[in-house]
């Protein structure tokens, strides 16, 4: 399980999203006052979080595969590629 006390200090956030883009790579996306994104890369014995910075005016950001997102604003909905 990746999800142990290396991560215990991940940020706040909220309308947390995932995605796997590949095997060893793990996207998350999160509200805080904007859309933010966090890549989790999984190689061999390391786990490596990264912080990008991404501007996104979102409240959430669904994943629906590796390469389409659903996103929110409010009420209105779009679906885009990555």
């Amino acid at each position: 399980m990746i999800f142990n006390n290396q991560f215990s200090k991940f940020g706040k956030g909220e309308n947390i999203s995932a995605i796997m883009p590949s095997e060893n790579s793990i996207s998350i996306f999160y509200y805080l006052g904007g859309i933010g994104k966090k890549q989790v890369e999984i190689n061999d014995d390391n786990i490596s979080l990264k912080k990008e910075k991404v501007s996104l005016p979102y409240f959430e950001v669904i994943a629906l595969d590796e390469n389409y997102i659903i996103t929110r604003i409010d009420k209105s909905l779009a679906v885009n590629k990555l």
